[in-house]
């Protein structure tokens, strides 16, 4: 019977210690997930600030591009308001970049009154 008693308690040992071991992996196994998950969220989110950070760089590039093709218009527009100001000295920008506009109708008279400049007397 002291046989018996001692492989059921060994059998018993063996059924806890797997047990155990089991549980154990489980939980390493769910840190490793963890992990894996935290590390691809940092790729994601570096993947998406370089992204940012490129996007930016394109954008400056893309704007410096966009003024110097748009400073002959600009220019055009400053000559003919100087002109107009020679003939009425008097009127504001407004009135200015509305009669700019009408000859030059590619952009608005807003867009005309705030790159123009009025010549200082």
């Amino acid at each position: 019977m002291d046989f018996i008693n001692r492989q059921i308690s060994e059998f018993d040992m063996d059924f806890i210690n797997r047990q155990i071991s089991e549980s154990h992996m489980d939980f390493i196994r769910r840190q490793i997930k963890e992990f894996e998950d935290l590390v691809a969220f940092h790729q994601v989110a570096k993947s998406g600030e370089e992204s940012k950070e490129g996007g930016r760089k394109g954008g400056i590039v893309r704007g410096k591009q966009q003024t110097t093709n748009r400073e002959k218009e600009w220019e055009k527009w400053q000559t003919e308001a100087d002109k107009i100001w020679k003939k009425h000295p008097t009127w504001g920008k407004p009135a200015i970049a509305k009669m700019v506009h009408e000859k030059y109708p590619g952009s608005t008279a807003r867009t005309i009154r705030l790159r123009i400049k009025k010549p200082v007397s």
